[in-house]
């Protein structure tokens, strides 16, 4: 064959020209099929990975077949495998690894009807771990981009998920809100398990309305729905419920009978799992399922059924809190805030049977145990501050730049709204950042003590511990000394605690000078009659100069017992008197004060009059209490908070008590925060703080103690409750001298969390903190009183007492409580 000429060659190329273009068609499809063939292996491996529990290695494999996947436009299929591997994390609850998966689906270049469902399914995450700021947040960015596509079984499920988060909290009103949002979009739920979800909030809330029969209806028919659709979970709540409203309308039978059927579903399940996961999913079914029988055969007369079955629930919670999963902080507090009912019903019935000592080692295992947790953690030396980490220091300092910028008074609406948003974002950025370093560390056992080590404990030969434990029909009071303990039945929780609030009301508000003595012997007489309800026939065992250690429960938390009435005087008048979270608290901070030692000790670092901003008129050391939704700055834009002229002149004074190489002292521009984070603070015996606090009941993590707030953006000037905990101390006091200190969020059995547990954790063995706001003036003086006697080599809650009784005896108009009892000490004596 001859070969072609130049003129023909044109021809013979339009002849091979569809054999020519077919060849790189042909090698692109070969190429494009070999690359889905090695990201679909790779993405085998992967989920075998993950299944083997090599996460790390099955994070590589998926990242690299989705890496191909997206080489041939095959985003849709990268992100489905993505989806599928965080869905299987999150049924076996490795949130960790779930939430970094699911937050890889929020790059834009994946579809939205996927980022969608990873909204919703991270949300539902942070509601298991009680990160309820930051679900509702996610809810609330699914329901956003649902309702730009269109989607409205995914604003469904945003909608149902927020109103579970409010019911939780409380909050009847906004939870009934969402659901009817829920309810007008026609129905159009994501499946049938979020109808029945639905149901069972709407049955939820009408229980709380006091509305049986419509209760009744709700959850029956969410029960139906999880039977067809073969949920356990959502059965096993039903008849839960169902037990419950059975047994509140007195039918203890029916009651019996569902809480029966509910252990056994549950019981069965539990022989047939093996993976670890899925166990302590089963094991937060088992509990609420035996909760449930012992309460109906307690109702029916059959105590010692009735006390098997709430052991077994007590030891299905006492298993679930240790497991891996309840590393963080948040969620161990709230996990067993929310579970103290069984725990108390179980003292008041071992109560009943007689067995004091087991009543009360069951009632110390339901007190702060989260904060006892976290002091032994201390002690072991298990914890890294989080601004050690890289992603840490980038998000405080973002958030310190853009509360600097906050404070300029220049700043435009506009421009106000924008670094508000930024600043709320990287707040929620800090908090998954926290919750993530958490996530990752090592959970151990601390077991609370029992009455024989309580009484080990009891220092001195007059040292008296008064722990009380309210209950919703009937609470108790131990007294425990070195050789004896005693049990007084008080009345249910509901009639203590408004006693305590109206008595509150007398003492905690400033006093008319015109009424005083009409006034005082008001709080005398109400002093009196609320020590009798408070200690029964134990009153009789108090003798005086006893040294009174008081481990309260509930409100009783913001009372101060100084001021009740003993036979005519005020208990501070013959007693000295601390206060600790829990008895087993007491001993873990007798061990940490034994180990505590150094060489290069001083006696002092105080901090006061710190400057807020423009000038104006002095009046209380604020304790502002802001809102959990909003800013700290916002809130120090709207309250502008004034000067404390004589926090100077107090500072000033107790640090002239010691000698000048022994003390540190910063006032006025001085007073910074970055000043006490590069402290060698492990050298300070006591740490001392004039100035304002900012307060939050609902979000904790977000109360401060205020210093010097000026452009300086690499601190913020509000040391807060988060970085006071990363603090490293090894101080015998740290006096909060400032308004409300000793406030913060109240939970059942956890007690107060806010800057008293936030100093105790960083490593304080004393925290002088105020129940309520106290003038500038007067403190100045009590505290300058409370140093003398310190100085004079008396104990913690001895000096306290000396300047009380020295404020009460000495002054006509600071004789009423208000003025000398708001300071208290918590921890050691």
């Amino acid at each position: 064959m001859l070969a072609p000429t130049i003129a023909s060659a044109p021809i013979l190329v339009l002849i091979l020209s569809p054999f020519l273009l077919a060849a790189p068609i042909r090698i692109a499809i070969k190429q494009e099929s070999s690359k889905i063939n090695d990201a679909d292996a790779l993405y085998r491996q992967a989920w075998e990975l993950a299944e083997s529990g090599k996460h790390e290695l099955a994070r590589v494999n998926l990242l690299g077949a989705v890496h191909l996947w997206k080489r041939i436009n095959k985003s849709e299929r990268s992100a489905q495998a993505i989806l599928q591997i965080a869905d299987y994390y999150q049924r076996t609850n490795r949130w960790q690894y779930a939430l970094y998966y699911y937050k890889q689906l929020q790059n834009k270049t994946f579809p939205a009807q996927i980022r969608v469902v990873a909204l919703n399914a991270i949300a539902q995450i942070y509601v298991q771990l009680y990160q309820r700021e930051l679900a509702l947040d996610y809810y609330w960015q699914a329901l956003h981009l649902a309702r730009s596509i269109k989607n409205r079984s995914a604003q469904s499920s945003a909608l149902i998920g927020s109103a579970a988060i409010y019911a939780q909290q409380g909050d009847i009103n906004q939870a009934q809100a969402y659901l009817d949002r829920a309810r007008r979009l026609k129905q159009q739920y994501a499946d049938r398990k979020s109808e029945a979800m639905a149901l069972y909030l709407i049955g939820w809330i009408y229980r709380k309305l006091g509305q049986m029969t419509e209760a009744l209806d709700a959850f029956k028919q969410a029960l139906a729905i999880y039977q067809q659709e073969g949920d356990l979970e959502g059965e096993v709540l039903s008849l839960c419920s169902l037990s419950g409203l059975h047994l509140a309308t007195n039918q203890k039978q029916i009651a019996l009978e569902q809480a029966e059927y509910a252990v056994e579903l549950v019981e069965k399940r539990a022989k047939q799992s093996l993976e670890m996961a899925y166990i302590l999913r089963i094991r937060d079914l088992r509990w609420r399922a035996c909760f449930m029988l012992a309460r109906a055969q307690r109702a029916l007369g059959r105590l010692e059924d009735a006390a098997k079955s709430y052991y077994r629930a007590f030891s299905h919670i006492e298993v679930m809190q240790w497991s891996p999963i309840t590393s963080n902080d948040d969620y161990r507090i709230t996990f067993l805030a929310e579970r103290q009912t069984p725990y108390r019903e179980l003292v008041d019935l071992s109560v009943e049977r007689g067995d004091l000592g087991e009543a009360f080692y069951i009632a110390e295992h339901a007190r702060s145990r989260a904060t006892l947790h976290l002091l032994a953690e201390v002690q072991r030396g298990d914890r890294q501050p989080l601004q050690q980490t890289e992603i840490g220091q980038k998000t405080v300092q973002s958030i310190a730049r853009l509360r600097t910028e906050l404070l300029s008074p220049q700043l435009g609406d506009k421009q106000r709204e924008r670094l508000q948003t930024e600043l709320r974002e990287a707040e929620l950025q800090l908090e998954e950042a926290r919750l993530q370093a958490q996530m990752g560390r090592l959970n151990r056992f601390t077991q609370p003590a029992s009455l024989k080590q309580v009484q080990k404990a009891m220092l001195q030969p007059n040292d008296v511990l008064l722990g009380f434990f309210t209950g919703e029909n009937r609470s108790f009071v131990w007294l425990i000394t070195s050789e004896n303990a005693f049990l007084e039945i008080l009345p249910g929780q509901k009639e203590i605690e408004e006693k305590v609030k109206q008595y509150l009301n007398l003492i905690a508000t400033k006093p008319n000078s015109l009424y005083l003595d009409r006034e005082i012997a008001k709080q005398k007489k109400f002093g009196d009659e609320l020590f009798r309800l408070l200690l029964g026939k134990l009153a009789d065992k108090l003798k005086p100069e006893q040294r009174l250690i008081i481990a309260p429960d509930g409100l009783l938390y913001y009372l101060p017992y100084e001021t009740l009435i003993h036979n005519g005087r005020y208990l501070i008048e013959t007693h000295e008197i601390s206060y600790i979270p829990s008895a087993s608290v007491l001993g873990l901070l007798q061990q940490a004060r034994a180990k505590s030692g150094s060489s290069d000790r001083m006696e002092l670092l105080a901090f006061g009059d710190p400057i807020f901003g423009p000038s104006q008129k002095a009046r209380l050391r604020g304790g502002l209490k802001v809102k959990a939704d909003e800013p700290l700055q916002a809130s120090l834009g709207s309250y502008r908070l004034p000067p404390l002229p004589n926090t100077r002149k107090e500072v000033l004074y107790v640090g002239e008590l010691f000698p000048p190489d022994q003390r540190r002292v910063y006032l006025g521009e001085e007073s910074k925060e970055e000043v006490i984070k590069r402290e060698l603070l492990r050298r300070y015996r006591r740490l001392h703080f004039a100035t304002h606090s900012l307060i939050n009941e609902r979000a904790p993590s977000r109360s401060a103690v205020v210093l010097t707030l000026d452009n300086d953006p690499a601190e913020d000037g509000l040391l807060e409750v988060h970085e006071i905990a990363d603090l490293e101390l090894d101080c015998d006091l740290v006096v909060l001298s400032a308004c409300r200190t000793g406030q913060g969020q109240l939970l059942s059995g956890e007690g107060v969390v806010g800057l008293t547990r936030a100093f105790l954790y960083a490593g304080a063995r004393s925290v002088a903190v105020s129940l309520w706001d106290v003038t500038d003036l007067s403190t100045a003086s009590f505290m300058k009183s409370f140093y003398r006697y310190l100085l004079e080599n008396r104990s913690n809650a001895a000096a306290l007492r000396e300047a009380k009784v020295d404020m009460l005896r000495n002054g006509k108009q600071t004789r009423h409580p208000y003025y000398w009892a708001p300071f208290v000490i918590v921890g050691l004596p």
